[in-house]
């Protein structure tokens, strides 16, 4: 229906819609909580998660000293150690130019 507004609520779908189905719902409800310019996807294709920038970096610095300063995060679903300067797996020792041109 155009201009609808209604919000059908997860809870209401489940036992209509397989689990595949659900997880899209949860996924869109997460990138809506988001800000466009605060969302990050891991690099790792077979990954891809969603996060958000304030929280991925408190969950990296867990992991890594120093992660603010020269870019890398850790994805928060699969481990995966990437740089949030470019968007490619974390680059040890180079810089994101020198990266690219490997």
């Amino acid at each position: 229906m155009e201009n609808c507004e209604s919000e059908i609520h997860r809870d209401a779908c489940v036992g209509i819609l397989d689990h595949e189905q659900l997880s899209v719902i949860d996924q869109r409800k997460m990138e809506s909580e988001i800000n466009v310019r605060d969302r990050v996807y891991c690099p790792e294709p077979t990954c891809s998660a969603l996060m958000a920038k304030d929280k991925l970096l408190k969950h990296t610095n867990e992991f890594f000293l120093g992660a603010e300063q020269v870019g890398a995060r850790k994805c928060m679903v699969c481990g995966t150690f990437f740089c949030i300067n470019c968007n490619f797996k974390w680059h040890y020792h180079i810089t994101c130019d020198e990266f690219r041109k490997t």
